[in-house]
């Protein structure tokens, strides 16, 4: 459903769309990277948890940013 709106979209409201699926999209494997610290035994799944918390952080972190600089330019945010 969210891929068929994108579909439809153009310019900056399809970017506004994409940065918006993409921030839930992240925010949802830094639950499921969590839940894999606490539970996890496995060395590399461990780390590959912590790695997945530390990118997908940073991600969010910039593409709120990028969220935040075309919501001032838009008015449907």
């Amino acid at each position: 459903s969210q891929l068929d709106v994108l579909r439809k979209l153009e310019g900056n409201a399809h970017d506004i769309a994409w940065l918006q699926v993409m921030i839930q999209h992240h925010e949802g494997a830094l639950v499921i990277s969590h839940r894999a610290l606490i539970g996890a035994k496995d060395r590399e799944i461990r780390q590959i948890a912590e790695d997945t918390i530390a990118t997908q952080s940073d991600e969010i972190a910039k593409m709120r940013l990028l969220l935040r600089d075309f919501c001032k330019q838009e008015s449907h945010c």
